[in-house]
């Protein structure tokens, strides 16, 4: 009876929450061992968080037993462990789907508070921190104490004695306030204090803090802060910061400038103002603490009134207690967080009822099939599996339009088909539901083959999951009803998964990702093979291409549908599904018009929980004939591996027709000959020039008729609209041909947008010129004369790439006037007196595209492609002396299967500072010294997964000898016939082109006979003359290596005796640097990769030491900056900069002077291994 007479509550809006993230004070006690184990959010988060901070200082934060009471005082423990928990905490709950509208952030929790909303990555969040309490530590001394109970302006007033010893810190509430300073001082006003307002109840308290926070204690360490923790990676956030720095709504350049952190470390928290803001102009407002234990709800309170609803997150020791109350309070003021997972791990399989039909249609099968499903005992956790029988081995799904509708919307062809990632995820789910002890995900390896196609009909269907388990690896089938099998593999289970790459730099990928395909076009080019796709499996965005690595990247924010559910799944089937669908983007860019399906998963292993906005990368690993296969990953924002795939196999469907070829062309340039032409020996053409700025227009004057006449670029640009239009019809008036050399522009390639806004400006220049001829009712001739457009490799941009496909446009569409394009490969005199030959004798309607390159002619000629049947390999056979060949390595970063190549470029005219060489020996280096391929020397250590990938990359050459076979008409040093050695970066083939003066003839240098080693040289003179200074009687030069009897050592050595030093030769161990203890000078020799302070404690006499840095940065400049040593002078050396041709082409005579003035006896038994075994290659 009393509840039938108990009023019911009038329903609220849903409570807005506000989170509170407290700052330095609160006490710390251990990390919470119970949440670390039994909630995977917050333990992967904290991971996370851990190995971040680690990159920094090897600090340990899991778990923090161990942490004497003293040490979690200190600001470079306290700080990192409070920002751990913090931001572990708020996104457990934001997993539980408890979302604040926004966040304030107390002092030091705005960091947190920053990176939760949004504006802030964690590596950013973790920088900051890191360097605040690393440079707060500094400033231990001072203490900081809290007032209360008496308004802030009255207390201020007594403050006014203690100007500049004690401030006041942080502003709590109205009636509470934080002061901040000197021992002595805060103490006297302690004192002070407690006797003036001795009758009004007045709070004191002593924070137990080890420094003067928000003081001018920190001004020491303002300009370091700001300097250390720039840059910082501006980003928009997704949820309001109220800023206790200023106490108002904070934007995203705030976060962004180390500026504000500095002032945010120095000025007073006004935390009672961003209260105020948080809560004005929202109805039904709750604070939720994100803190160890409630610190800030008496502020808050007193801030708003005693009817403010603030609630606490976590109590040390009861912190299940504490979260479910806080889910049960604010399920009672109308807040409802998402229940699937919140109960994760302890939720059951609701029975399926199937919807009762008027119809007269019976349901008794489905009806059974559901019974059988909900039948079985569920003791996993997962959504979508059950078990069959007691013993873990065999596991069911059901699929229906209720239990599974998402799979409904993934057709191919029409067909609703079942996709391979649903099997992934059985897979994964039933092994690890029957794994006994658990395993984490991350120590698991996936191996998959897809099968045959499961067909989704309107009926229901169960899946069967068959476990056969050993001691370390478990196989599964999935088989129908009727024991077809769909798809069969098996989980390798050990200590810890091993990913070959755990991160990937995004930023460099999209670099050289130049080809940009919409999202649309890729579904779009999805639907044309078959594939169908509904909104929920639609999530990719806009993706990025590299044709010559074959490589592509894009990004994906998770739709809300997908996030509801995601961790509940170890990779959900949607997400991996992404996935696979780029593999049939990479299909259809590969083998053009061939559909192919995902074949199977070679090895698949998730590091984390897959993330709300994440990155895929994709590359293709192998393509042989109907079969491709690829490799990639799923990363979060920053480029960390979360889930790693390879080995994922596409088998093609649709054969490609052999009548395809038939009609593929290209255009293929072809040399001709002045006596080829059917032109006319004509006189001096006279033309309306549109001149470039660059002098071709100028050098070409003398050629064409004195009535000629020149248009400057500058003059047409100054005009607006509708006068320039009729300024160049004018032009145009008189004249009957035109050359059109306003496209030879240099755009400012630092600043994308204003090259789009050159090329734009160029073309309607050229737009307006057509549509003026137009106009005219004589026929009229336009030559389009460009500079470097049809260049095989490029490396500028210029207008002349988009007046071409500009001029074979209006060819077709604008047949009154005559075309011709004429691409020049330089501005040499030599190359404008055939330019101005073209332009009298070519017959333009026969040679309508022609190239001028060193002084020939080249035409444009359109012949079928050729094609290569992958299918079959080409014989190999023995190399021939006389043919030229370039070297490839399978490996970008390693000799590795060292194959060679026919050239198929054309030659080309020697110039006339060049030699050409043909080689004998190339001087093979290790990757840390230099590096080994074209494509690390172009991309650096950002090619991944090579281990995977069956590739060719060109050889780079650094040291070589061989026979000059021809010089360029200014080259005075060398001859044809002599034996000569190098040091100059070429992509490594039988015969290079380098300068002249890069050559040492050999007869000279008898030394490099056996080894081409003249790097060792520059490396030594470098050391020797530009870092060191030169030795005296009794000095003595160590000299730190891994091969201290490699060649380098050698001449190093001996260069330094033949200069006065003594020298001495050891390994990078304990008893090495005793055994070089007593040396003035120190060298160390990739790739040596540490040097420590300790290392250096016993050598007295030390004065320099030369850090030699190769290919791959040593890590030795890094704890160069942690050797505090007064009386020892770093010098770094980094062989790419004085590798670099242009400093090679300086530095040669120096150093060859150099050399010659050494007695050479030195250098006579140098010696190398030499690798004979290259004698094949492919045709």
């Amino acid at each position: 009876m009393s509840a039938a007479s108990t009023e019911l509550a009038t329903s609220k809006a849903e409570p807005q929450l506000v989170f509170v993230f407290c700052g330095n004070g609160v006490t710390l006690k251990d990390f919470s061992e119970v949440l670390l184990s039994s909630e995977p959010v917050f333990r992967d988060k904290c991971k996370e968080i851990e190995a971040l901070f680690q990159k920094h200082a090897p600090i340990s934060l899991l778990p923090a037993r161990g942490h004497s009471p003293k040490d979690l005082l200190n600001p470079e423990l306290s700080q990192p462990l409070l920002f751990t928990l913090q931001v572990a905490l708020a996104a457990l709950l934001k997993y539980w789907g408890i979302k604040p509208v926004a966040v304030v952030g107390h002092s030091v929790g705005e960091v947190a508070a920053a990176h939760f909303a949004g504006y802030l990555s964690l590596a950013d969040a973790v920088k900051v921190i890191y360097h605040r309490s690393r440079l707060q530590a500094k400033t231990a001394g001072g203490r900081m104490l809290v007032v209360g109970n008496i308004p802030v302006q009255e207390l201020a007033e007594h403050l006014h004695r203690y100007s500049g010893k004690v401030c006041i810190a942080a502003f709590n509430s109205p009636v509470s306030c934080t002061l901040s300073g000197n021992s002595d001082s805060v103490d006297a006003v302690q004192r002070d204090l407690a006797q003036v307002f001795s009758q009004r109840n007045i709070f004191l308290h002593v924070l137990n803090v080890p420094a003067a926070y928000h003081s001018p204690s920190m001004d020491m360490i303002l300009g370091e802060l700001e300097d250390n923790i720039q840059p910082l990676e501006k980003q928009k956030g997704e949820i309001e910061v109220i800023s206790t720095l200023t106490g108002v709504a904070a934007s995203e350049n705030d976060f962004s400038q180390g500026k504000f952190w500095a002032r945010h470390a120095r000025e007073p928290v006004a935390f009672s103002q961003a209260i105020k803001t948080a809560a004005r102009d929202r109805e039904n407002v709750v604070f939720v603490e994100i803190s160890p234990h409630r610190a800030l709800q008496r502020s808050i309170m007193e801030t708003l009134g005693k009817g403010t609803k603030v609630f606490s997150s976590l109590q040390t020791d009861a912190e299940y207690q504490t979260l479910f109350t806080l889910v049960g309070d604010l399920f009672e003021l109308g807040y409802n967080p998402n229940w699937q997972h919140f109960y994760n791990g302890y939720q059951s399989v609701p029975v399926a009822i199937p919807r009762y039909q008027f119809d007269r249609k019976k349901l008794m099968a489905c009806l059974d099939i559901h019974q059988q499903a909900n039948q079985r005992g569920v003791s996993c956790s997962h959504p979508l599996i059950y078990d069959i029988n007691s013993d873990n081995t065999e596991y069911g799904c059901l699929l229906s339009q209720d239990t599974t509708s998402y799979l409904y919307e993934h057709k191919n062809n029409g067909v609703a088909l079942v996709p391979g990632a649903f099997y992934v995820e059985l897979g994964l789910a039933s092994v690890m539901s029957s794994s006994r002890p658990r395993v984490p995900l991350s120590a698991c390896r996936m191996s998959i083959s897809f099968s045959a196609p499961c067909v989704l009909t309107e009926s229901s269907q169960v899946l069967r999951i068959k476990l056969s388990p050993q001691k370390a690896v478990t196989a599964f089938e999935i088989l129908s009803s009727s024991n077809a099998v769909y798809a069969a593999g098996q989980v390798t289970k050990g200590p810890e998964a091993v990913v070959e790459e755990s991160s990937i730099s995004c930023q460099d990928i999209y670099r050289r990702c130049r080809s940009v395909v919409s999202r649309e076009a890729v579904y779009e080019a999805l639907s044309h093979v078959g594939f169908q796709y509904g909104s929920i499996f639609r999530q990719l965005s806009d993706v990025h291409y590299c044709q010559e690595l074959k490589e592509a990247i894009t990004s994906i924010k998770v739709n809300k549908e997908t996030i509801k559910e995601m961790y509940s799944y170890h990779i959900h089937p949607v997400l991996l599904d992404c996935f696979l669908q780029m593999t049939a983007f990479m299909t259809a860019r590969t083998c053009q018009s061939r559909a192919g399906f995902p074949s199977g998963i070679g090895s698949m292993v998730v590091l984390r929980p897959l993330e709300e906005e994440m990155m895929i990368y994709m590359r293709t690993s192998k393509s042989i004939g109907n079969y491709l296969e690829v490799c990639g990953c799923f990363t979060d924002k920053c480029g960390s591996v979360l889930a790693e795939l390879k080995r994922v196999a596409i088998i093609f469907t649709k054969q490609e027709s052999s009548r395809e070829n038939e009609f593929m062309f290209e255009n293929k340039w072809k040399e001709v000959s002045l006596s080829q032409m059917i032109g006319h020996l004509g006189s001096m053409p006279r033309v309306l020039v549109f001149a470039d700025r660059f002098g071709i227009a100028e050098q070409l004057k003398k050629y064409l008729h004195p009535d000629s006449r020149y248009v400057m670029y500058e003059d047409w640009e100054a005009l607006l609209g509708g006068h320039a239009q009729n300024k160049m019809r004018a032009d145009v008036e008189d004249y009957d041909e035109i050359l059109f050399l306003w496209g030879i522009q240099k755009l400012n390639e630092d600043f994308p947008s204003k090259v789009v806004d050159q090329l734009a400006k160029c073309c309607e220049a050229y737009r307006q010129v057509i549509v003026a001829l137009r106009e005219k009712a004589s026929r009229c001739l336009v030559r389009v004369i460009t500079y470097r457009t049809t260049e095989r490799h490029v490396d500028h941009i210029n207008c002349g790439f988009a007046l071409c496909g500009m001029t074979r446009t209006c060819v077709v569409e604008v047949p009154d006037v005559t075309f011709q394009m004429i691409d020049l490969s330089s501005s040499s005199s030599l190359d404008i007196s055939v330019l101005a030959d073209v332009l009298v004798k070519y017959k333009v309607v026969d040679y309508p595209e022609v190239c001028i390159s060193q002084g020939r002619t080249y035409v444009a000629e359109i012949r079928r492609t050729p094609f290569v049947d992958s299918d079959h390999s080409q014989p190999v056979r023995s190399l021939q002396k006389s043919e030229t060949f370039t070297l490839h390595t399978s490996d970008p970063y390693t000799a590795k299967d060292l194959s060679a190549e026919l050239s198929t470029s054309p030659a080309t005219q020697l110039d006339k500072w060049s030699v050409e060489i043909q080689l004998d020996k190339i001087c093979l280096h290790s990757e840390d010294y230099f590096p080994i391929s074209v494509s690390s020397h172009n991309f650096g250590n950002t090619l991944y997964w090579n281990s995977q990938a069956v590739d060719k990359h060109r050889l780079l050459a650094l040291d070589f000898s061989g026979t000059v076979t021809a010089t360029g008409t200014d080259v005075k040093k060398v001859k044809v016939g002599d034996h000569v050695v190098s040091c100059y970066p070429a992509a490594a083939s039988s015969r290079l082109r380098i300068p002249g003066t890069a050559c040492f003839n050999v007869k000279k240098f008898p030394c490099f006979q056996n080894v081409p080693c003249m790097s060792y040289f520059i490396i030594a003179w470098e050391i020797l003359n530009q870092k060191l200074p030169k030795g005296r009687h009794g000095r003595t030069l160590g000299i730190i290596s891994t091969e201290p009897s490699s060649v380098l050592c050698h001449v190093l050595s001996a260069a330094a005796e033949e200069m006065g030093w003594r020298t001495a030769l050891a390994r990078p161990t304990p008893d090495g640097f005793q055994y070089i203890k007593s040396c003035s000078a120190l060298v160390v020799l990739p790739p040596v990769s540490r040097l420590s302070q300790e290392d250096l404690a016993h050598m007295y006499f030390l004065k320099d030491v030369v850090i030699v840095c190769g290919s791959r940065q040593s890590e030795c400049i890094q704890n160069v900056s942690d050797i505090d040593h007064e009386n020892i002078s770093f010098h770094i050396l980094t062989l790419t900069s004085i590798f670099q041709k242009a400093s090679l082409k300086e530095l040669q005579k120096t150093v060859h002077v150099w050399i010659r003035s050494m007695d050479m006896k030195r250098f006579r038994h140098l010696s190398g291994s030499v690798f004979s075994g290259l004698r094949t290659l492919k045709e």
